[in-house]
């Protein structure tokens, strides 16, 4: 056993050098270098526990069981325990030392449910989840400030777009939106996703969410300038002023809007459209978000699509007074299109809840709409090319729904 214990007496002089170096100010030992001398401390101390244990290879099998159960318990709680050491000598968490040490994926902090890691007794068990930059939003922080790295929690960015500013395009970026952050937009841009491939995940959940109030001004707006971007979990209120023009401008490929509410309408204030996606806002994903309106009348639509391809509107409600349709493609077809499982509700007399176009092509399937006026039954307007599956209309309280469009034989 004496080897043993020369092995801790050896893991705790490299320890102790390490410190000496870095309190000392002297050039320190490399990282990746420290964490390959002190991996193989502890492997050759496992050996030696090993050797230690042979002279009991003649008691009974139960036993042998327990003993090395021990060993591994004994093994998992000292990587652990070098892990807190090396954190608390060269900064950073415990868990991505024992991460290194284990030569196991990193799971940075943050941006999962579990910002310390996931383990199990002591030992981490999450695998990769990213690999480029996470930064940090939180307008309501202490230390919030534009002028910050945003890469720490404490000292995060105040607004969005400085934040987008600090990530590199098809990098795998990450901003993550504190719960409760809040920001007033007043201008065309306001805040512009111009690096392609990051994602805004806000996080909170309903009203606690981050909020991004459309304000000043008629062309204020959010932009997204380049492709593959993803925004997530926050809310848009575009009634902070009254005929916002289009309060979320896709002009490029790829862009996913996930699990938002938009606010398009109340009694003092109604944007004319949600979202537009242009020519360019091919492969747009619209998935699992709610389009709000009140009453009043003054809204047009809250999606509007025109001619771009493979766009994708799923699990989605629309609520509002639209004086074209819910979803409209207005003057060019979309191709390849997809609207599945929405749930519109149009106050407006129009009677539509999506209107289509003579030469759009694609797939609606499993939505189900409600239109203002009893006896009309125009809940999908001008289906052209459009293929129909098992999509319902009613147009009555009270009432179930009809089959819509034309049955085939």
């Amino acid at each position: 056993m004496g080897k043993v214990y020369s092995f801790f007496v050896i893991l705790a002089m490299a320890l102790v050098a390490a410190a000496l170096a870095v309190f000392a100010d002297r050039p320190r030992v490399p990282l990746d270098a420290l964490t390959r001398m002190v991996r193989r401390q502890l492997l050759w101390g496992q050996r030696h526990i090993l050797r230690a244990l042979r002279p009991f290879s003649l008691i009974p099998a139960f036993l042998r069981h327990w003993l090395r159960k021990v060993r591994i318990e004994f093994v998992w709680r000292l990587q652990v325990f070098t892990g807190l050491i090396l954190s608390r000598v060269f900064g950073g968490h415990q868990y991505h030392w024992v991460m290194a040490i284990r030569r196991m994926p990193l799971i940075q902090g943050g941006e999962t449910n579990f910002p310390d890691g996931l383990s199990s007794r002591g030992m981490p068990v999450l695998p990769l989840l990213r690999k480029g930059a996470v930064i940090h939003c939180d307008s309501g922080h202490t230390n919030a400030s534009d002028g910050n790295a945003g890469t720490s929690p404490k000292y995060p960015m105040a607004t969005l777009d400085a934040a987008i500013g600090k990530t590199t395009a098809s990098n795998g970026d990450i901003i993550l939106v504190s719960e409760g952050h809040a920001e007033t937009l007043a201008a065309a841009a306001a805040v512009d996703l111009d690096v392609g491939g990051i994602t805004v995940i806000g996080l909170g959940n309903g009203t606690n969410r981050p909020t991004f109030t459309l304000a000043t001004s008629t062309g204020t707006d959010i932009d997204i300038d380049a492709a593959n971007i993803s925004l997530v979990n926050v809310v848009i209120d575009m009634t902070g002023i009254d005929a916002i023009a289009a309060g979320i401008d896709v002009n490029a490929a790829g862009f996913t809007l996930d699990s938002c509410r938009i606010v398009i309408a109340d009694s003092g204030g109604q944007a004319v459209l949600g979202l537009l996606g242009d020519a360019s806002a091919d492969q747009l994903t619209i998935k699992e978000c709610d389009f709000f309106g009140s009453t009043d009348a003054g809204p047009t639509a809250a999606i509007r699509i025109n001619g771009s391809e493979e766009c994708k509107i799923l699990n989605t409600r629309i609520v509002g007074d639209y004086s074209a349709a819910g979803i409209d493609m207005d003057t060019a077809a979309p191709t390849n299109l997809l609207i599945e499982k929405c749930d519109i509700e149009n106050y407006n007399a129009v009677d539509v809840g999506i209107e289509g176009i003579a030469s759009a092509t694609g797939t609606i399937r499993w939505c189900t709409i409600r239109i203002a006026t009893n006896g009309q039954t125009t809940y999908i307007n001008t289906v052209g090319n459009l293929s129909l599956f098992e999509n319902y209309g009613v147009n009555a309280n009270g009432e179930t729904g009809q089959l819509i469009g034309t049955v085939s034989t």
